[in-house]
């Protein structure tokens, strides 16, 4: 009597690995959420360190602080180009 030998994976396993898959899924997918939270808030703090840069800059080449859009209307518009370009 010859015994066939199967090759190949039956359903239930399959479907076994599947929901391991799902589960392992459900785990990872709130971590990646509070990942990119993270960055977000990263991204923001970056950003504010700039301006603090830039009015710094602004600061020590103008001697004050900048009052708002009303610098770039009073001719300072070129001095903050310059800034922003020392900055990139």
């Amino acid at each position: 009597m010859k015994i066939k030998s199967q090759k190949g994976f039956t359903l239930i396993e399959l479907l076994v690995v599947i929901a391991i898959i799902g589960i392992l899924s459900s785990v990872v997918l709130p971590s990646l959420n509070s990942a990119r939270a993270k960055a977000g808030d990263a991204a923001v703090k970056n950003n504010l360190t700039n301006i603090r840069n830039m009015a710094a800059l602004y600061y020590d080449e103008m001697g004050r602080y900048g009052s708002g859009m009303g610098d770039f209307y009073a001719g300072d518009c070129l001095t903050i180009y310059t800034m922003f370009k020392k900055l990139l």
